[in-house]
């Protein structure tokens, strides 16, 4: 009975796992979806918008292939160096059996230019004369054998060390490529600002600033609503309640706070920060906030390359401006763990991480949930 229900159990594990991988790539597919028509929507506002787009993911998965190559690098530096070490003791080995092998063959070199009668005299017993004979070609003989399979082991250390050098220079040759694709992408950054600085002359007056925030944060709702709605049959998992970390938080980068939320973003227009700016060095490590589910991680018009995270309680957390993303939609965080770097993309005049808390379609008010007033 006892094995039954233990079936029975996996079963159902096996069907709750099937329905969240189902639930899951359903919400990507809506992501998808959505996405296709908000970058239509942005081309045809605005081509420039468009190009910008290209350039950032561009730049982020070059510097992302660039930080796997490097790895790899370490990974087979790691490896020579451990079969080195490993040859090399094989070898003094194998130099130390050769000095035995040496020695007797000597000693029964010189036993055969020894006369017959002359051994029979130096040596009583002739039945201990021929026992120490054998034993001396069967010890030479496993002495040969074990020379032999040492030599065969250096051998195949040799053959492995070749490989890991010519997969070392192949990584090294990528590597070198992905630097040259990385300043590429620098030229195409700086490209990126002087159509950045285009789009801001473009903008002329006021109003026009204030209809491309409010297009952005109609394009953020868009997504925010369709999370919402999908989130709804969502397999929740056991998570520590989001509303009980208010006031413990700590901040998802180190940096210096630009902007707060509920200032203007726009003179004269009722256009608010919904969250906060950090101003940060490039690549400074992105964290989350606190445990959670990725449900967005693409790139969104005004906010870049963007990362949501959805928490207990209905809450999101919402990381932009980003220079390279870390993790997939569907991935389970904790808090603390890098999730992106930091950047500029979405045309950001500043360097730095866009954050914003959400309950639903609500912004709140970020600074009261960190346990220090300032990044």
């Amino acid at each position: 009975m006892e094995n039954i229900n233990s079936f029975g159990s996996a079963s159902v594990h096996a069907a709750s796992y099937t329905e969240q991988q189902e639930t899951l790539r359903k919400l990507q597919n809506r992501i998808k979806n959505l996405q296709k028509q908000i970058r239509k929507d942005t081309r045809l506002r605005d081509e420039s918008q468009s190009q910008l787009e290209n350039i950032d993911l561009d730049i982020a998965k070059t510097r992302s292939e660039l930080d796997k190559n490097i790895t790899q690098i370490e990974k087979s530096n790691f490896r020579i160096s451990a079969l080195a070490e490993e040859e090399t003791a094989a070898l003094n080995k194998m130099g130390a059996q050769q000095k035995q092998l040496a020695a007797m063959l000597k000693a029964a070199h010189q036993n055969q230019q020894t006369p017959v009668l002359k051994l029979f005299l130096s040596e009583k017993d002739p039945a201990k004369l021929s026992r120490q004979m054998v034993y001396y070609k069967h010890l030479m003989q496993a002495q040969e054998g074990e020379i032999s399979s040492i030599t065969k082991q250096v051998r195949g250390y040799v053959s492995l060390l070749d490989d890991a050098r010519e997969e070392k220079a192949q990584l090294e040759g990528l590597q070198t490529k992905n630097e040259k694709d990385l300043k590429l992408l620098e030229q195409s950054r700086k490209q990126r600002q002087i159509l950045v600085s285009q789009l801001a002359a473009n903008i002329k007056t006021q109003t026009s600033e204030a209809n491309k925030l409010n297009a952005e944060e109609k394009a953020l709702n868009k997504i925010l609503a369709e999370l919402t709605r999908t989130l709804e049959s969502f397999p929740k998992n056991s998570q520590l309640s989001f509303k009980s970390l208010r006031g413990k938080l700590q901040w998802p980068v180190k940096g210096k706070l630009l902007h707060r939320y509920g200032q203007n973003r726009v003179s004269g227009q009722n256009i608010k920060w919904k969250g906060l700016f950090v101003q940060a060095k490039r690549d400074t490590p992105v964290r989350a906030v606190a445990y959670g589910r990725i449900v967005y991680a693409d790139w969104l018009p005004g906010l870049g390359l963007l990362t949501i995270l959805e928490h207990s309680d209905n809450y999101l957390s919402l990381y932009a401006n980003t220079e390279m993303l870390y993790k997939d939609v569907g991935a389970w965080v904790q808090a603390g763990e890098i999730i992106a770097t930091t950047g500029d993309s979405g045309g950001n005049k500043n360097t730095g991480l866009y954050f914003e808390i959400r309950r639903g379609k609500s912004s709140l008010n970020p600074s009261p949930w960190f346990s220090n007033k300032l990044p």
